[in-house]
């Protein structure tokens, strides 16, 4: 027989058998898909269960030694000026500490008498929340984990209290609020829909946007109620997701989708479920494309099976192909592992990051501690706690960059727009570097505040460009310097903010690498940091449509700008403004 004619039969022979035994594999693949379906289901409630439980135990600790400290006992129980402001001064330094959204003490009536947000217009300062659950289990002496929206801020917060004990009896409620991201970040790994849900079907958490603040069931007349006096989920009653609950155990959505549905109660906060919904649907409809693929790679291995017959009377063209296989084949590897090795060091630096703030809170917690006994302590015990307690927020400082350019490079910060008063934050920014301007006497010339402007911009990351900038021009300046802040209004659509320091200055090198990772510039003068600053604050900028920018010469110092859109500006006053700067 002639070759071509064997290769013939023998490519008949391969693709039958072939493309039986594939047939054979998609059918017998089919029969066990809904009991693979059923266990993926359980196991990944059960990850998710243990995850979302380690993450509620590990946030009672801080409000539990913010509860026994002295200065929050001493307000509620002579409630003086001093008590008062010492109070504020320890909330600010835990919601700092922490990344909380908001730290609160309240009476025992539930009105707030002190806040780490009491100079925002949202202030809860001399706002009774005592209809809120975890008021009422903590004033009854239980800690409490409660899920809601909040009534000033309207933002999704995890709140946990716990009750202030003065001989014996509670006598107020310390409240920190966390962000619910953390536990978004759990959610979003899942790739089948989660859902955080009351035991009512009160979808508050989700991988699935469309379902936050609604009913996963249909909602009744009395749930409605319910929701309406909690105000747990807002002002206005939420919708139903539209699911139906069939006897067999599966759930139908008003798309007609089927799911499999798995559900375990949390353990640390009863009446709260985490529900797993797999699209079986979905695998059925991927089935169709297996069976495509078995038939695609069949046919692909019979080409192949036959180039390589045919390539047994050229052997120099059959070593050419293997030979650029194989380097195809370690590029590939080679690419797989550059970007496995970059995920693994994000994720790395998230995780560290994340581990490194629980035993440094901790630390500046007792610290603190510590220093509000210093009158029983010696001037060099005082001396070593300060010494303590600025390592330690310099590097909780160096771990907050690492949290934030890890979430910038990811994608996951959130970004909340409104408009911001410049002359209220600018002040803010100054108050927290005057120690630094004290220490170093350098001059501030401020011909900034009074200029009646407000900008579109995220709050607390337009505060945090403000003072990575104003901290910059202290730690690069000269000691007796001068640091100058001017605004200019361009176009009337956009406010040019200057902040001109008298220091070294930039090399045209230097500014090439100014925005880059882990470059720091001011290494060989034993000037502290991590590198990555001026790169968190040049994406914060951006993610807010502003633009940054520096002007440099090198002995006569720096000028970094921002620029933000204007939403509003008194022309009188910066028309004043503009005459004095000029």
């Amino acid at each position: 027989m002639k070759l071509n004619t064997i290769i013939l039969l023998m490519t008949i022979m391969l693709l039958t058998t072939v493309s039986a035994g594939g047939y054979y594999f998609y059918y017998m693949w089919t029969n066990s898909v809904n009991n693979s379906i059923q266990e993926h289901s359980k196991v990944a409630v059960e990850l998710l269960h243990s995850e979302v439980n380690t993450y509620l135990g590990d946030q009672r600790k801080p409000v539990r030694t913010l509860a026994n400290m002295p200065a929050i006992k001493e307000v509620l129980v002579s409630n003086t000026v001093d008590s008062l402001e010492q109070a504020n001064n320890l909330l600010d330094i835990f919601c700092t500490t922490l990344g909380a959204l908001a730290c609160y003490l309240m009476k025992d009536d539930g009105t707030t008498i002190a806040s780490s947000n009491r100079n925002s217009k949202r202030s809860f300062v001399a706002k009774n929340y005592s209809f809120r659950p975890y008021f009422k289990n903590a004033i009854a002496g239980a800690a409490s984990i409660y899920l809601a929206l909040g009534v000033t801020s309207k933002k999704r917060g995890a709140y946990f209290s716990h009750p202030v004990i003065v001989n014996s009896k509670p006598v107020g409620v310390v409240v920190i609020k966390v962000s619910v991201s953390e536990l978004e970040k759990r959610f979003a790994k899942t790739h089948d829909i989660v859902a955080l849900t009351r035991s009512d079907g009160m979808v508050f958490v989700a991988s699935k946007q469309d379902w936050l603040f609604k009913s996963m069931w249909t909602l009744t007349a009395e749930k409605s109620r319910r929701l309406a006096k909690s105000r747990q989920f807002g002002d206005l009653l939420p919708g139903s997701v539209g699911l139906t609950l069939q006897k067999n155990g599966q759930v139908i959505d008003s798309n007609y989708n089927r799911y499999v549905m798995s559900q375990k109660e949390l353990s640390d906060i009863p009446g709260w479920w985490i529900s797993h919904f797999h699209d079986s649907q979905l695998t059925a409809d991927h089935q169709p494309d297996i069976l495509n693929r078995i038939i695609g790679y069949t046919a692909l291995f019979l080409f192949f099976l036959i180039i390589s017959i045919t390539l047994l009377l050229n052997r120099f063209a059959r070593n050419e192909i293997e030979t650029r296989k194989h380097v195809e084949q370690d590029l590939i590897k080679a690419t797989e592992e550059a970007l496995h090795a970059n995920k693994v060091k994000s994720e790395f630096l998230s995780n560290m990051s994340h581990e490194l703030r629980t035993p440094m809170n901790a630390i500046l917690g007792f610290g603190q501690l510590l220093i509000l006994e210093k009158d029983k302590l010696s001037e060099s015990q005082i001396e070593h706690i300060n010494e303590i307690l600025d390592a330690g927020y310099h590097l909780l400082e160096l771990i907050n960059e690492v949290l934030d350019l890890e979430k910038i490079e990811s994608g996951k910060l959130e970004i909340f727009m409104w408009d911001v008063d410049v002359d209220e934050v600018m002040q803010q920014s100054l108050a927290l570097i005057k120690p630094q301007l004290i220490e170093r006497q350098i001059e501030l010339i401020d011909n900034i505040s009074g200029n009646g402007c407000r900008v579109y911009a995220d709050t607390t990351r337009f505060k945090q460009v403000l003072v990575n900038l104003l901290s910059n021009a202290v730690k690069y300046n000269c000691e007796n310097g001068r640091i100058v802040l001017d605004s200019e209004l361009l176009d009337k659509h956009r406010l040019r903010i200057c902040i001109t320091d008298t220091g070294e200055g930039l090399t045209k090198q230097d500014r090439a690498k100014l925005f880059m990772s882990f470059e720091r510039l001011g290494k060989d003068n034993n000037i502290e940091g991590a590198g990555i600053g001026l790169v968190i604050t040049k994406n914060l900028v951006e993610l807010m449509g502003g633009t940054i920018g520096v002007i440099s010469t090198p002995g006569e110092g720096s000028t970094f700008w921002v620029e933000f859109e204007v939403v509003e500006i008194d022309y009188e006053l910066a028309g004043k403004e503009n005459g004095q700067n000029k």
